[in-house]
């Protein structure tokens, strides 16, 4: 299990070193309301609108990004 936790660490390392060089744009939740298995639908519904504001609140930046 280590190794997988390490490995996570080095790629996300990479990726913010990636993103202060402009190459890749992250988008990824300020805080964790459910896993992957997830069944609670209420939990489920409230993921959801927190993406769905996170990714509209970051449009912008995503459309800057892209020219």
């Amino acid at each position: 299990m280590m190794v997988r936790f390490r490995r996570y660490v080095r790629m996300f390392e990479t990726l913010k070193a990636l993103e202060k060089e402009g190459k890749v744009l992250l988008m990824r939740p300020q805080k964790d309301l459910c896993d992957l298995f997830e069944t609670n639908l209420e939990r489920l519904n409230a993921s959801y609108e927190m993406g769905l504001r996170y990714a509209e609140s970051r449009m912008a930046a995503l459309k800057e990004f892209l020219r």
